[in-house]
């Protein structure tokens, strides 16, 4: 199931994947591996320290643990993520519901 929680981190290991290619002489692309590391949300500055090989294969090895970990709570990343969209809206539509004294009305437009 899909949450921009596991979409970063699939962008993180993706970038990883992507460096060590590139550290093995493999032609990669700077704009993909541009754009994976800001989906993935790596600061440039982060991404520039590291280049030696045992690093990257370190930062791959820990964005696979990561994405592993997420891919498990899939469902209720999900669920919090549709839950966070569908109060947002309730929100827009009805701003005074934010309001102090509104919250059982709030989980009621909720429900």
């Amino acid at each position: 199931e899909w949450s921009p929680e596991i979409k970063q981190a699939v962008s993180c290991f993706r970038y990883w994947t992507l460096r060590l290619k590139r550290d093995r002489q493999i032609a990669v692309s700077e704009k993909i591996l541009t754009d994976e590391r800001i989906d993935a949300r790596i600061p440039k500055m982060t991404a520039d320290k590291i280049i030696s090989r045992m690093d990257i294969v370190v930062q791959l090895r820990e964005a696979k643990a990561r994405l592993k970990m997420k891919q498990m709570n899939a469902s209720t990343l999900r669920q919090t993520y549709l839950e966070e969209i569908a109060e947002a809206i309730l929100l827009r539509r009805c701003p005074w519901m934010e309001d102090e004294g509104n919250e059982t009305r709030k989980s009621e437009g909720l429900a």
